[in-house]
């Protein structure tokens, strides 16, 4: 932790005005600006989310290298917010959050239990998410700029991921079983609210509904089990229990 506290230190040069703003957007000719816009919309508004639940788990660390590394993760994510925000204007501004995206960070951002949930929630799932996101839009975007603004975002939020791994492998495994279960339950809540949302908005409507569509989510969630084993929330042979929760 102490190491990655260090590279986010390191990574603070990194600026807005330090891109080449003078390219334009390139948005591929069959996607209107207005869908572009809001899909991109939703990382600057998870960016800021997660910069305020960094600021709520601070007053639950106990541990010094813990905290100084959400110190650099909040300045990350305040950063990454501002450069969202200069490439948006090309686009014509910040969109609204979708609605259950934005419910699914409030719902993490409510959370009054053991603090390892929302780091579990937003380091661990969340900004997983975000890295798998920003990747599959730089496949199919091809704009010279959005692509240096991923890459370095990407870097950043995978050192957050990282550093929600680590801390949570050997704290996550000494809460009992209910807790566990629970805790599970709930970032998988979050985690439903979210895709539903996110691919309901900008997927191909005959894409959505029926069984296929909820049998499509599902293995997609069992996708996401081993990042969950990584951070230590199950052991091997207590997979299955979670599985069937």
């Amino acid at each position: 932790m102490a190491a990655l506290a260090e590279k986010g230190r390191n990574a603070q040069h990194q600026a807005a005005a330090d891109f080449d703003w003078d390219r334009p957007p390139a948005i591929p000719v069959w996607l209107p600006n207005g869908i572009a816009a809001s899909a991109i919309s939703q990382f600057y508004h998870g960016e800021i989310a997660t910069a305020r639940m960094c600021h709520q788990i601070l007053r639950d660390l106990s541990c010094r290298e813990a905290e100084n590394f959400v110190e650099t993760q909040i300045s990350d994510e305040l950063r990454h917010a501002d450069i969202y925000d200069r490439y948006l204007e090309k686009l014509g501004g910040i969109r609204n959050p979708a609605r259950h995206i934005s419910e699914a960070y409030q719902k993490a951002l409510n959370w009054t239990g053991a603090p390892q949930a929302q780091i579990l929630a937003f380091h661990v799932v969340l900004e997983g998410e975000a890295v798998r996101l920003q990747h599959s839009v730089g496949m199919w975007m091809p704009c010279s700029l959005f692509r240096d603004i991923s890459a370095v975002i990407a870097r950043d939020e995978a050192r957050h991921v990282a550093f929600g791994k680590i801390y949570l492998r050997d704290s996550l495994p000494t809460l009992p079983l209910p807790e566990r279960l629970a805790i599970y339950r709930w970032v998988r809540e979050i985690w439903f609210d979210a895709a539903r949302s996110a691919v309901g908005r900008y997927a191909p409507p005959a894409f959505l509904g029926g069984a296929r569509w909820r049998r499509w989510l599902e293995m997609k969630w069992l996708e996401r089990l081993p990042d969950l084993l990584a951070a230590g929330l199950f052991s091997r042979k207590e997979r299955r229990v979670f599985e069937n929760a």
